[in-house]
């Protein structure tokens, strides 16, 4: 994923959600080799990510199944998250990390509108093959 928003949607079949710490572990890593952080900058943007990540983490498990209120919250976080990265990245990396998050929820997009009768849909429910 290229995108470093945290997906909420429910794991697919077989899989679990990742806890708080794996997914900012994971999210750090991509951050720090799509944008050649530092290991001062990989340290901080790490500990930024897994606050994100738990305040992610509480907010999906509160939110009781109302989408409109977790959406609300999660928007909130989202901006607050990119506010702390921008203590740490340079104004280069935080422009690479906007694109890279765009082609992220472009990607994501696509496979949403794929999975309820998209352009790649069809009735037989092979994805066009």
């Amino acid at each position: 994923m290229l995108g470093f928003t945290f997906l909420q949607a429910q794991p697919g079949p077989g899989r679990e959600r990742a806890d708080a710490e794996t997914r900012a572990q994971r999210q750090t890593e991509r951050m720090a080799e799509q944008l050649g952080l530092s290991e001062a900058q990989a340290t901080k943007v790490g500990e930024v990510n897994l606050n994100f990540a738990k305040k992610m983490q509480e907010a999906f498990q509160s939110a009781e199944g109302d989408r409109t209120a977790m959406r609300a919250t999660m928007q909130t976080l989202r901006a607050e998250h990119k506010e702390e990265l921008k203590q740490y990245l340079t104004e280069e990396q935080f422009a690479n990390f906007e694109k890279l998050e765009a082609k992220g929820r472009e990607r994501r997009g696509q496979r949403g509108r794929e999975g309820r009768g998209g352009r790649n849909a069809n009735p037989d429910g092979d994805g066009g093959r």
